[in-house]
C-alpha cells in the first residue's frame, strides 16, 4: 500500500478474542515488512521502518526478512531492534527462514509471535 510518504506491505487489526491473548496489551495493529532478499536486512532499513511504526503508532512490527537482520558491530540491525524496543517500549519481530519453515510445518502465527516477543523483551534466545 503507498501512503501519500511511504510504503507500507501490510497492515494487520487483531478484532478481539473471547480470552486475553498477547494483542490485548498492545495496539490492535501489527505493521508488516517484507523483505525477500539474498542478503540480511541492515540497520538502515530497521530505522525506515521504526520511522513508520511511529508515524502510524502501532506498538508491533514484523519484519519477513528470509536472511534474518544484520548483526555486525557497524550499523547492527539487532541492536536497533533492542534500543528501539527498551526506548520506546514497542516490539519490531524479525521472522527469518527458520521460523518461516516453522510456519510451513503447521507451526501457529501468534505462538510465532509470542515467543518472538519474549525473546525481544527478556533479551534471550
Amino acid at each position: 500500500q503507498l501512503t501519500n510518504t511511504s510504503e507500507i506491505d501490510l497492515v494487520i487489526e487483531y478484532l478481539g478474542h473471547d480470552q486475553q491473548t498477547i494483542f490485548d496489551n498492545w495496539s490492535k495493529y501489527l505493521l508488516v515488512e517484507c523483505k525477500n532478499w539474498s542478503g540480511s536486512v541492515g540497520a538502515k532499513q530497521v530505522r525506515d521502518f521504526t520511522g513508520k511504526m511511529d508515524k502510524t503508532q502501532v506498538d508491533i512490527g514484523v519484519i519477513f526478512a528470509r536472511n534474518g537482520v544484520s548483526g555486525d558491530q557497524s550499523g547492527d540491525a539487532i541492536r536497533e531492534i533492542h534500543q528501539y524496543y527498551a526506548r520506546t517500549g514497542k516490539m519490531i519481530l524479525v521472522v527469518g527462514d527458520t521460523e518461516l519453515t516453522q510456519l510451513l510445518d503447521g507451526r501457529s502465527f501468534y505462538d510465532l509471535l509470542d515467543d518472538l516477543m519474549y525473546q525481544l523483551r527478556f533479551d534471550s534466545t
